[in-house]
């Protein structure tokens, strides 16, 4: 990786209204693209950083290369002394379909800079957006927690979690509405057993994963990005579902720092009467809680759709997602959207939901690598 060196950057932006009177306060940063020498550094300052989410680990850079051929950039902030004082990661998402995009990061719910400072924060992002700037590129910054230098946009999506403090299974299920407990009893008595593993699991799961995908109308990830998860970032496993010898349901679940993420869940439509999701669901919350863990992240939703309602029963409460985006000059938008959300391509996702599923299954990894979500 080439080291791209930077004037010094404020730690304030010029931008900001109140930037001529922190001036007594600035603080200065170099700024530089992350070189091959440094990698162990930074991976470790990734690693350890109290603010680091599933998504910052260091295998994701090579989960993108292997499934997508995309390269993960690190832009480093270092204090006058040398020491790191933050780092963001980003992926030139670009493409001649969805145009030149910068995202940190793509595919996932979380990602933005982790510093030491919030003068870091703010010198890190003004130096992103120049270099996207400079790009012709759009930028998109998806932070694990709101950044204290901009104001977070309008965005429908929002993290939905379960806090598992001060619960037993035993607290847990009694509070759960009796609809749902019901839900996860008729998966049992339907005879819904499930499976637990890694690689030995990937096939199934994708089976019903690229089926999910097709009726949503979504282009589905390729099956090498999972197989990818499973081998470089520790804590993830497949849970899948079975009934009468067919897997109907399946999802990815990651353990990172006391918390148990859900980022990728499918079951059968066909089979959803016996409640496969419920069966999964309640599995994870179960062995969150008797791993010790303190949350149970069941991903993203877009509020009052079917996905928020579900995993609002399951007592998930909901969080804006600190998501940013930048136009090509680098000023901050209002609205989070992306160009796949345009109407020519809804329409597109209601053709793609009913094309074949062997021409999806082959045609969505090529187009799923240049969308963001």
């Amino acid at each position: 990786m080439i080291l791209v060196e930077e004037r010094p950057v404020l730690g304030d932006t010029a931008e900001s209204k109140s930037f001529e009177s922190r001036m007594k306060n600035r603080e200065t940063f170099k700024i530089a693209f992350m070189a091959e020498d440094q990698e162990p550094e930074v991976r470790n300052f990734l690693i350890q950083h109290p603010d680091a989410t599933f998504s910052h680990h260091p295998g994701w850079v090579d989960v993108l290369r292997e499934a997508y051929g995309r390269r993960v950039l690190f832009l480093v902030a270092r204090n006058g002394n040398g020491s790191l004082a933050g780092v963001i990661p980003v992926v030139d998402l670009s493409s001649s379909l969805f145009g030149k995009q910068w995202v940190s990061l793509p595919y996932q719910d979380y990602g933005g800079p982790l510093v030491s400072n919030p003068a870091a924060e703010t010198a890190l992002v003004e130096a992103l957006k120049r270099k996207a700037s400079a790009h012709g590129c759009r930028l998109e910054i998806r932070s694990g927690r709101p950044m204290t230098s901009y104001p977070a946009p309008e965005n429908d999506k929002v993290a939905m979690t379960l806090s598992l403090e001060g619960f037993t299974e035993e607290t847990y299920w009694k509070k759960l509405n009796a609809r749902v407990r019901n839900q996860v009893r008729k998966a049992e008595k339907s005879d819904v057993t499930l499976k637990r593993g890694d690689l030995d699991q990937l096939d199934p799961f994708y089976s019903v994963f690229c089926a999910n995908s097709r009726n949503q109308g979504s282009p589905v990830h390729a099956r090498q990005f999972f197989a990818s998860i499973l081998h470089h970032i520790p804590g993830s496993e497949i849970v899948t579902a079975w009934r009468e010898g067919r897997c109907i349901g399946g999802l990815v679940r990651i353990r990172f720092r006391g918390v148990m993420a859900i980022p990728w869940a499918a079951t059968l439509k066909d089979e959803r009467v016996y409640c496969p999701n419920h069966a999964m669901y309640y599995d994870s919350i179960r062995t969150a809680l008797l791993e010790g863990l303190r949350v149970l992240d069941f991903g993203r939703s877009s509020r009052g759709e079917g996905t928020f309602r579900y995993k609002t029963q399951w007592l998930a409460e909901a969080s804006p997602l600190a998501w940013y985006p930048f136009d090509v000059q680098g000023n901050a938008l209002d609205e989070v959207s992306h160009p796949q959300s345009s109407l020519k391509l809804r329409w597109g996702s209601v053709v793609w939901s009913h094309l074949p599923l062997r021409l999806v299954n082959w045609l969505g990894p090529r187009l799923r690598h240049s969308l963001a979500a």
